[in-house]
């Protein structure tokens, strides 16, 4: 059994005396609620933090996801339409190869008004467009023409020899001094050619020996300095970067900055008239603008040029007899290799458009004689 303890019994509450000093009974101790605990003020703050920090950190990873989702979706499109206006860029080769090899079919003359010289007007497809223009590279100098070993004239006969012994003979030499003057200036001298398309371009006269001859060293494979303008591998050594000389043709016009002498000012100045072939070529006269015209002898003017321009027509000149026997050339001599009538290298040049992406191609198209034709080098860019 549990008794219950008796009631105090000490006097009522409204008898008390209040007296803050007197101590306080046994019963008055017992009769006391118990305090209720506070809480502590930091500890509040620490929570609240804490939480607020859980909420920042989940919303930074979830923006950081967002945003890799939208980047990654970004990319994925930008790739898919990179793609596409590749594809269609690459259409434009087609085009121009089939083009090309229709055109070796009517005729062996090129001319600028065959169908492969009027340019691809745009052409719209879903959510892009595609155009395109044909030229030809042989209406401009050939950079490779001062590497490659200029083949003998076909209309220039041999030395004239004894039979017998296999000797040049003196007298026939004194005979036909003249001649063999004449004969000589039929000889194709490349480097000639390209210094007279530097002067008509209008570079400093000081400078041209200087570019032909450091251009000559960078392709040939030795290390004998042509003077006094040539590089070897000793001056291109002896910069703060250093490389050496190619000793290799040239694959684009674009090299040329890294030969002595050649800048980028000078180079978009040369670019419209030069190229860079696999083979030694000559300048169609068909299709060639003034300044390759002038480069073809010193004594052509601008007028003399304009004329042989003018006269060559819609359909232009039927072959280099034609062209050598126009009266403005009267008493000019031109090596009968330096020209020609057809082509056989086109550079064909691509844009194309695809939702936000463009594309910009050349490609270089070798269109050999009753063989198909095909790409022997293409690039993302200007040529």
């Amino acid at each position: 059994m549990i008794w219950a303890s008796p009631p105090c019994r000490g006097p009522s509450r409204s008898r008390l005396s209040l007296n803050v000093g007197a101590p306080l009974s046994d019963c008055s101790r017992e009769s006391m609620p118990l305090a209720m605990p506070v809480p502590d003020l930091r500890q509040r703050g620490i929570a609240l933090i804490t939480v607020l920090l859980v909420i920042a950190l989940g919303t930074v990873i979830a923006v950081a996801l967002l945003t890799r989702q939208q980047y990654d979706i970004h990319r994925t499109r930008n790739i898919l339409e990179s793609d596409q206006a590749s594809l269609l860029v690459r259409g434009i080769e087609d085009w121009a190869q089939e083009l090309l090899e229709k055109d070796m079919k009517k005729g062996k003359t090129d001319h600028l008004e065959e169908d492969w010289a009027s340019p691809l007007n745009p052409i719209e497809v879903e959510n892009g467009l595609v155009e395109g223009q044909i030229r030809d590279l042989q209406a401009r100098f050939n950079l490779n023409n001062l590497y490659f070993p200029v083949k003998p004239s076909k209309t220039s006969p041999p030395p004239q020899t004894d039979n017998r012994q296999g000797i040049q003979d003196p007298t026939v030499t004194s005979a036909t001094g003249d001649l063999q003057q004449a004969q000589k200036a039929k000889i194709y001298h490349p480097e000639k050619q390209f210094q007279r398309l530097l002067e008509v371009l209008g570079i400093d006269s000081d400078k041209i020996q200087i570019l032909t001859q450091s251009l000559q060293d960078w392709t040939d494979k030795d290390q004998d300095t042509h003077y006094p303008g040539g590089a070897e591998d000793a001056y291109y050594m002896d910069l703060t970067l250093p490389y050496r000389t190619g000793g290799i043709p040239l694959r684009l016009p674009g090299e040329l900055l890294s030969i002595q002498g050649y800048d980028q000012a000078l180079l978009e100045k040369i670019s419209p008239y030069v190229t860079a072939l696999p083979e030694i070529t000559a300048v169609n006269v068909n299709t060639a603008p003034k300044e390759v015209l002038m480069s073809l002898s010193e004594r052509i003017d601008p007028n003399i040029a304009s004329e042989l321009i003018e006269n060559r027509g819609e359909k232009g000149y039927t072959n280099i007899q034609q062209f050598l026997q126009q009266k403005s050339l009267a008493g000019i001599t031109i090596p009968p290799d330096a020209i020609t009538v057809s082509s056989q290298y086109f550079l064909v040049e691509g844009h194309s458009k695809f939702g936000n992406l463009q594309k910009r191609q050349y490609s270089v198209i070798s269109r050999p004689n009753n063989k198909p034709a095909r790409i022997i080098l293409r690039g993302e860019g200007v040529y």
